[in-house]
């Protein structure tokens, strides 16, 4: 402990330094842009943390905090999961608290989408160790604080989900993207891209694009997950749906994502989302259901988003015929003017703010402690 105290001394206060899993070279560039906000305002990355009790007495004393994305993963070494695992998790973490460290949750989701038996008691022991949560919405904030009823004396502060300006290349040549995958030129394209998963309501997408008939095709993009075969089957088969059924490059999404006239989210539960940020940052409108986050990110914007509720293919598709009714170049427009709320060198203040006031608390006992 002192010679942690005196590796602090030596440091300016407005350094505070965080080993996370996943970090910045993690693939998905939600991390790259919300650590490197943090950077640019003293909250330094310092690399991954091992979950490993001798690794964390050996390296504590070289960062301020851990900061936990998806939990379960910490328990589920080549996907697989134990009890056991769950355990030294929770020792681990207890470990990190006796060695003063800040331990941080960004809860990206109230329980894994495709969760097991033994997350539930993982999750709950997490919130007992766990000093600082971090949630992209008022709602799942609520929801944390009625799930878990985690100690009163942790935080849980909102963040939102930030933009995704600067994180995917230029679109190039569309006429391309139409060739390789004979796309119809005289219809307008709508689409779901990301992983394609049970919770994202494909079959009501499916439903929707039947109803709008010749005045729209239908882009599912993404790599499936989980037992998918029948609603693959299904799109395969129709004429008017496209089927990419396959992780896309940066570029092919850019590209995807250029064509579009509306991005559909027509999802059965969400905690947070990522496709409908990245949807409105290349400036693509969006059709989501009537979801706790997805009103909280839209806020009113109708030129840029439609509610729809969860479920309902023919409101679905009335609210995309509504947006297709408005030129490309305002709901274009209207949906950026939506990305550009949510800056990361914004969105990340409440946290970085959280950070430094729980650190300035833990380095004065640190040294008590010495």
């Amino acid at each position: 402990m002192a010679e942690r105290t005196a590796r602090r001394a030596e440091t300016r206060p407005a350094d505070v330094r965080i080993a996370s899993r996943p970090g910045p070279e993690d693939q998905n560039p939600y991390f790259r842009l919300m650590y490197n906000a943090l950077d640019r305002i003293g909250i330094r990355h310092a690399g991954p943390f091992q979950v490993n009790d001798d690794w964390l007495r050996a390296n504590a004393t070289e960062f301020d905090a851990l900061h936990l994305h998806w939990p379960e993963w910490l328990w589920r070494p080549g996907g697989r999961s134990s009890l056991r695992w769950v355990a030294g998790v929770y020792r681990y973490l207890a470990l990190a608290r006796h060695l003063g460290l800040l331990r941080i949750w960004t809860v990206h989701n109230l329980l894994p989408h495709e969760w097991q038996l033994v997350d539930l008691p993982g999750f709950w022991l997490v919130s007992r160790e766990t000093d600082l949560f971090v949630c992209h919405s008022a709602h799942s904030a609520r929801q944390l604080r009625q799930w878990f009823k985690p100690g009163t004396a942790a935080p849980t502060i909102v963040m939102p989900h930030g933009n995704y300006d600067g994180a995917y290349p230029p679109p190039e040549d569309g006429a391309g993207l139409y060739r390789r995958y004979g796309l119809p030129a005289d219809r307008a394209l709508v689409g779901l891209f990301g992983q394609i998963r049970q919770y994202k309501g494909i079959e009501t997408a499916l439903d929707a694009i039947d109803r709008l008939g010749e005045r729209a095709h239908l882009v599912i993009a993404g790599k499936p997950v989980g037992n998918m075969r029948a609603v693959l089957d299904r799109a395969g088969a129709m004429r008017s749906v496209t089927l990419i059924d396959h992780a896309l490059s940066d570029q092919e999404l850019a590209n995807l994502l250029s064509a579009l006239d509306v991005a559909w989210l027509p999802y059965r539960r969400i905690t947070g989302s990522g496709a409908l940020m990245l949807a409105l940052t290349a400036g693509v409108p969006v059709v989501t259901s009537d979801l706790p986050f997805f009103r909280e990110v839209v806020d009113g914007s109708t030129a840029a988003a439609r509610l729809v509720p969860r479920g309902d293919a023919a409101a679905l598709a009335v609210a995309t015929s509504d947006l297709l009714a408005i030129s490309r170049p305002a709901r274009r427009a209207a949906a950026r003017a939506l990305a550009d709320r949510y800056a990361w060198s914004s969105c990340v203040q409440p946290l970085a703010d959280a950070i430094r006031t729980s650190v300035a608390v833990r380095r004065p006992l640190s040294q008590e402690c010495a």
